[in-house]
């Protein structure tokens, strides 16, 4: 059983007075195990001035070796100013003079072999100081913070140099380790910013985080073969580092290795390694030995032998303000500038055929960008959030347009897309505020959803190859005005158009078959919408608070109409639905606010289908219902245009009796002083535009006239002139068109034999045998003028009936306006022509 013995002060000190010769020593010694060797243990009290440890102690005539001197021994005894440690000493405890701060120099004999953790930590005024030849391992923060050691020597026992063994030994200018150590701690020169010099030995493998941080005067180092790592910052701040050889064992360099190292230009890593994002605030490049840069630092100058620039290469690169890239270069890797947010100025080489995901975004200072011949695609977020961005050039070998990449470029006014380009990305323009301007080439099939979200664009021509609008493309465009829809689109995406607050008009083409929610929501300066009748639903609030929306056209193909579809319209007052068998309908799709208060519009419906609506909800809800259609001309039936047509006569079916006519903007107007329709743009023959002039096409888009005549037998007479190269024609169901030419104003009768209920079409057209008749007036002055029409049928279709009080017949005028109370005049009842006398 082992013994343990204690030895008080009072009983200690004349002991040590007799052995050593001491006059002050103030320790307490503990007897330690069966051979009662004894040990240095801390006191209370503090030790100060010199102190010599004895080798022995006798105690009842027993003399002792003194071998350890316990951790904690002499911790912050700020006085002592010297240390005698004996030659029977073999292990020093952890932080057994830490805190020694007049501790100026120490011997320790090379019976130690053990030497604690922190022994010596803090002692600021120790420049000297002699490791022993038995020690294997100097340990770790064994000189933490000895702000005065100058110089030190590693004896060749050493094998293991733990963590921050020297971290803040700011005077060590120089260090040599011994071949016999095989591994260096992490921290362990951090802070020596007075080293200049030191030597890695060929056994060690890897050099930990922070193992050189902070040594600003160290100006050279090599590297040993053996190393396979360098640990994150290990050189960090080394700011009188030139040069530096990454020898081809390394295989891993972790982050910041090179941080704040301003002086230091080129590194060179062996192909295939692992390096992370290796400088921060450094001017070094590191590139392997093929050539291709890793990682790159700001005032960076790229030797023209590197051929690619790594990912994340100049990542966060603050300072770096400018970049010429040379011509060696073919590929700009991913993130490659992200976030130089300083970077105002780049040229890339025309080598370059790739520019990686988000290789400059974040760049908040670059101003413009050539992007070279031979790249062929504009990749992901490529020059995202880039806000001083105002031109770029896209070349001709461009294909696609990549998702989000020049989102956020909110100074962008302006790009031109070549003919090249086949497709744009989600968001490829989100949020470029300042941009009012766009072209689509003839070449894109594609634009994906929110690409122009928020732009300034003030017109918009979708070309014929685009086969859907998506969602949100053009949400926000509040500037845009107009747009231009092909025939190609099927579809248009939810909220594809919505807040376009400016959008005064917008023709939805007959191709397009679904519409998503909230389309066109908020439009408020649309004031007419035709529902295309290729389409069979209308979504959730597609025209949601359109408030200056003034007139709808619902085609008959449409089954089903979702909540909200119109609600909030509130200046809405005509709205047209040719339905022909009404279906119910919630009473949010017409509300004016989305309560009770249901809009105020006028609604048309079929002939012969108004009590049908007024059976359906909520088509029930419409205070005002009127019956709108083409029924037979009847003999008899004459239409003085002068009289019967006016500015204001428009019932969203262009409605007269039961003769339609139409002026299309752009193609005719209507003369009050003449009483005449005027058509000065001439009508083709065939398909315009994919459009069957022959049909309803013909009523919505082109001027003249177009009515219905019974079967049977009869004559049209029209009274028109003509000018210039116009002539008159007249169509009667599929037969050819008939030409006139008129000269003066003139009455000319068309006869016709139909076995059923036929369209007859008046129109204008132009001659092309030009001197014909030598009626041809001078060129540029083509005009045809319609001023009445008469129908001669073989039969009388007016019917006479006297009006009396008790009938429950309602009566309609030739404009389809309700009479309550008929005088004389012919008037439309259970759709027939009857004459009150």
């Amino acid at each position: 059983m082992k013994k343990l013995l204690l030895i008080t002060i009072t009983m200690l000190l004349p002991l040590l007075a007799n052995a050593a010769g001491l006059v002050e020593f103030k320790g307490i010694y503990y007897i330690l195990y069966s051979d009662l060797e004894a040990e240095v243990e801390p006191n209370p009290n503090k030790y100060t001035g010199d102190i010599k440890i004895p080798e022995t102690v006798t105690i009842d005539g027993i003399t002792y070796n003194v071998k350890y001197i316990d951790r904690y021994a002499f911790k912050d005894c700020s006085d002592l100013t010297s240390v005698t440690i004996p030659s029977s000493v073999i292990s020093i405890g952890s932080y057994a003079f830490e805190g020694c701060s007049k501790l100026t120099s120490l011997t320790i004999p090379n019976s130690v072999t053990d030497i604690g953790y922190g022994v010596f930590w803090g002692c600021s005024g120790l420049t000297s100081v002699n490791i022993p030849n038995n020690l294997k391992t100097i340990t770790n923060s064994m000189f933490f913070g000895c702000s005065s050691l100058a110089s030190i020597t590693i004896p060749s026992s050493v094998t293991s140099i733990e963590n921050q063994a020297f971290r803040g030994c700011s005077s060590l200018t120089s260090v040599t380790i011994p071949s016999s150590v095989t591994s260096i701690g992490e921290g362990l020169f951090d802070g020596c910013s007075s080293l200049k010099s030191v030597n890695i030995p060929d056994g060690v493998t890897s050099i930990g985080e922070w193992t050189f941080n902070g040594c600003n005067s160290l100006l050279s180092i090599t590297i040993p073969s053996s190393v396979t790592s360098i640990g994150d910052y290990a050189f960090g701040s080394c700011s009188s580092l030139t040069s530096i050889t990454i020898p081809n064992g390394v295989t891993s360099i972790g982050e910041n290795v090179f941080s704040f190292c301003s002086n230091l230009t080129t590194i060179v890593v062996e192909s295939g390694n692992t390096v992370y994002d290796s400088r921060d605030n450094c001017n070094a490049i590191i590139r392997t030995t093929d050539n291709e840069l890793i990682v790159g630092c700001q005032k960076t100058i790229i030797p023209n032998g590197v051929t690619s620039i790594g990912k994340l290469a100049f990542f966060a690169c603050y300072g770096l303000t400018s970049m010429v890239i040379p011509s060696s270069v073919t590929n700009i890797g991913d993130y490659a500038f992200e976030y130089c947010s300083d970077l105002s100025s780049v040229t890339i080489s025309s080598s370059v055929t790739n520019i990686g995901v988000s290789a400059f975004e974040g760049c908040s200072s670059l101003t413009s960008i050539t992007i070279p011949n031979n790249v062929t695609a504009i990749k992901e977020s490529v020059f995202k959030n880039c806000s001083s961005l105002t031109s770029v050039n896209i070349p001709n070998s461009v294909t696609s347009i990549g998702n989000s990449s020049f989102e956020g470029c909110n100074s962008l006014n302006s790009i031109t897309i070549p003919n090249s380009v086949t497709s744009i990305g989600n968001y490829a323009f989100v949020l470029c505020r300042s941009l009012s301007s766009i072209n689509f080439p003839n070449s894109l099939t594609s634009i994906g959803e929110g690409a122009f979200e928020g732009c300034k664009i003030t017109s918009v021509t979708i070309p014929n190859s685009v086969t859907s609008i998506e969602r949100h493309t053009f949400y926000g465009c509040s500037s845009l005005t107009s747009v231009t829809i092909p025939n190609s689109v099927t579809s248009i995406g939810s909220g594809a158009f919505a807040n376009c607050s400016n959008l005064n008009s917008i023709e939805i083409p007959n191709s397009v078959t679904s519409m998503g929610s909230h389309a066109f929501q908020y439009c408020s300066g649309l004031t007419s919408i035709t529902i295309p009748n290729s389409m069979t639903s209308i979504s959730y609030g597609t025209f949601l608070k359109c408030s200056g929306l003034i007139s709808v056209t619902i085609p008959n193909s449409v089954t089903n109409i979702e909540d909200a579809a119109f609600s909030g319209c509130s200046s809405l007052t005509s709205v047209t639905s040719l339905i022909e068998e009404p279906f119910e309908i919630n009473e949010n799709v017409f509300n004016v606010d989305f309560s009770d208060n249901f809009t105020s519009a006028t609604l048309f419906v079929p002939v012969g289908s108004k009590e049908k609506y007024e059976a359906t909800p909520a088509w029930n809800k419409f205070e005002k219902i009127t019956e709108i259609g083409l029924l037979p001309v009847d003999e008899g039936e004459i239409i003085d245009i002068g009289t019967e047509v006016d500015e204001n006569t428009d019932l969203d079916g262009n409605v007269v009796g039961d003769i339609f006519y139409s002026i299309s903007s752009g193609d005719g107007s209507f003369d009050p002083a003449e009483g005449c329709i005027i058509v000065s743009k001439p009508t083709d023959d065939n398909t315009i535009d994919g459009k069957d002039i022959f049909g309803e096409d013909f009523k919505d888009n082109y001027t003249g006239i177009v009515f219905k005549v019974s079967e049977g037998k009869g004559t049209i007479k029209v009274q028109a002139e003509t000018t210039g190269n116009m002539v008159l024609k007249v169509k009667i169901g599929d037969n050819e068109p008939i030409t006139m030419e008129l000269e003066g104003k003139l009455k000319v009768s068309f006869p016709y034999n139909v076995s059923e209920e036929t369209l007859v079409y008046i129109y204008g057209g132009m001659n092309d045998a030009a001197g014909a008749k030598g009626m041809r007036k001078a060129a540029g002055n083509d005009m045809l003028k319609i001023y009445g029409i008469e129908i001669v049928g073989s039969s009388d279709g007016i019917e006479s009936a006297n009006h009396e009080a008790t009938t429950n017949d309602r009566y309609y005028n030739l404009k389809g306006q309700r009479v309550e109370k008929p005088t004389k005049g012919v008037y439309i009842v259970n759709g027939k022509k009857v004459v009150v006398r």
